[in-house]
């Protein structure tokens, strides 16, 4: 018996540590981040794996790491201002009125899987889940079914027209609210993985095959050959693009390593290397990128300073304590 008590007693303190781990080095996260946003220059967010969520109050020069109360990976966030935001986490969505301190459960009518969250405005969301296309027009009180399918990537310019991808290269345009459906010749045979839409008419996407875009809403598809041209191959492989307008866009490719910047609307490119997944920029100068690492650069992708130290990428296999 007092074997069993030792035993007992000796192994308490290890469950005790193991049910609050936390990351030592880097001090915020080792996980991988998601998705990244901005609503002034000086307040954002940015998610990722394993409950990941972390806030800059001075344009990214330090980080807080936020308690949301979940282990799932988070994979978008939505905030409307310095204090009310939405975050989708393995399906479900979760609410903040205080900046991110502190979340609850965001329900969507029964549904139990969310895919996709696309605010088109503060009241105007498009939320994609296993029931379909869902809209609201006042925050999320009420909902309405718009179809019972939907891809897992689709971005609206309002109410009532946009766009979602289909694979190898289909593109599908709506002018209802997404009750019907159209297919748009997009040019490309490879996968689209994101979509960027400046306004009701001017539209990108990037994918396996780089970037197309459209100035009419679709009648019309370009393959952006400039983008081709400056990383060197026809399959350039971008995973994000962001515009902030007509002029000033960027583009990044995990597979080539690299970020392109345009300042005249796509019509030709500068090319920095950087390792990430998706971007967020501010003006020509400014931007992050995220994936394994956060980045903020300051001077035109010229050169980048790392948010927060990269976790080791080598297996670990043992730990020992002197004390």
């Amino acid at each position: 018996m007092k074997k069993l008590l030792l035993v007992t007693a000796l192994l308490f303190p290890v469950f005790q540590t193991t049910a609050q781990l936390s990351w030592q080095n880097p001090h915020l996260s080792g996980e991988r981040f998601n998705d990244i946003q901005f609503v002034s220059p000086s307040v954002g967010w940015v998610v990722g794996d394993v409950g990941t969520l972390l806030k800059t109050v001075d344009g990214g020069g330090t980080w807080i790491k936020l308690n949301v109360g979940i282990c799932e990976n988070i994979s978008e966030v939505h905030f409307l201002n310095v204090n009310e935001g939405w975050i989708l986490g393995e399906g479900k969505l979760y609410h903040t009125i205080n900046g991110g301190n502190t979340w609850s459960f965001f329900p969507v009518l029964s549904y139990n899987h969310i895919a996709r969250m696309n605010m088109v405005s503060s009241t105007v969301w498009f939320v994609g889940c296993e029931g379909g296309l869902l809209l609201t027009t006042d925050g999320g009180n009420t909902w309405e079914l718009k179809n019972t399918s939907i891809s897992t990537t689709f971005a609206f310019a309002n109410k009532r027209k946009g766009w979602q991808i289909a694979p190898f290269g289909g593109v599908k345009y709506t002018t209802d609210g997404g009750v019907n459906w159209v297919t748009q010749a997009s040019g490309v045979s490879e996968n689209i993985l994101d979509i960027c839409i400046i306004d009701s008419n001017e539209v990108w996407m990037s994918g396996v095959s780089g970037l197309i875009h459209t100035t009419n809403a679709g009648t019309n598809w370009t393959i952006n050959q400039s983008s081709r041209t400056i990383i060197g191959a026809p399959l350039i492989f971008t995973s994000d693009c962001q515009f902030l307008d007509s002029n000033l866009g960027w583009a990044i490719s995990p597979i080539y390593e690299c970020i392109i910047i345009t300042t005249d609307g796509g019509a030709s490119w500068t090319k920095k290397t950087v390792v990430g997944n998706k971007v967020f920029g501010f003006d020509p100068n400014k931007a992050f990128i995220i994936g394994n690492k956060l980045l903020q650069t300051t001077d035109g992708a010229n050169s980048f300073t790392n948010e927060l130290n990269p976790v080791s990428e080598a297996d670990l296999y043992s730990v020992s304590f002197s004390d």
